[in-house]
């Protein structure tokens, strides 16, 4: 885990399950108005059951071992796993 060195509220995750997922802390699940919009499920991602903070998942690597922000380029993401080591950044776009 890796907190983002640009934003407080946002959380860079490597997972035993081949995920590297980011996460914005300071995103809080609003049911009034998902119920508003016929909205369900309980997440962000749209009633699909994924929490409100949940803002990305990167997959497609064996066996990920680490994720860091990049410390000069903003929301730049290296990951590292058992068959190479991924550059990358999220087309992350939060609702304010």
């Amino acid at each position: 885990m890796e907190w983002s060195p640009d934003d407080e509220n946002v959380l860079c995750v490597a997972s035993a399950d081949d995920t590297v997922t980011l996460w914005d802390m300071s995103l809080e699940e609003d049911a009034e108005a998902e119920a508003a919009m016929g909205v369900g499920g309980g997440g962000g991602g749209g009633g699909s059951g994924e929490p409100a903070q949940l803002l990305f998942v990167h997959a497609g690597q064996n066996n990920v071992k680490e994720a860091k922000f990049h410390p000069q380029l903003p929301g730049v993401i290296f990951s590292t796993a058992e068959d190479g080591f991924n550059v990358w950044k999220p087309d992350v776009h939060t609702v304010t």
